[in-house]
């Protein structure tokens, strides 16, 4: 499901669209009226979802914070964030903030 809210599944797995593939998921994303989402769009996800079940999809478990840029404030965010754990940049940003 596409950016469900949290009433709308019992999942907390999030996909942050890397992939790695066979050729043999061109057969499930052919650019057909039915295999298109929300306007008009052809959708990996929902490929991988017609895919999965007829043939073995693996997922993968990775440690970390996800952090989503899809927007300019959260790409900040993401930024700033990152720029602390790096000793070089969090001196400079607190050399900035004393400003």
């Amino acid at each position: 499901m596409e950016k469900p809210q949290p009433e709308e599944t019992d999942s907390r797995w999030i996909n942050f669209g890397r992939y790695l593939f066979t050729s043999k998921i061109f057969d499930y994303i052919e650019p057909t009226d039915e295999n298109r989402g929300l306007d008009g769009e052809l959708w990996i996800n929902d490929g991988i979802a017609r895919m999965a079940k007829e043939n073995k999809v693996i997922l993968k478990d990775i440690e970390g914070n996800w952090m989503t840029t899809g927007d300019p404030m959260n790409y900040l965010k993401t930024i700033i964030t990152l720029a602390k754990e790096d000793e070089t940049f969090a001196n400079w940003l607190k050399a900035l903030s004393a400003n």
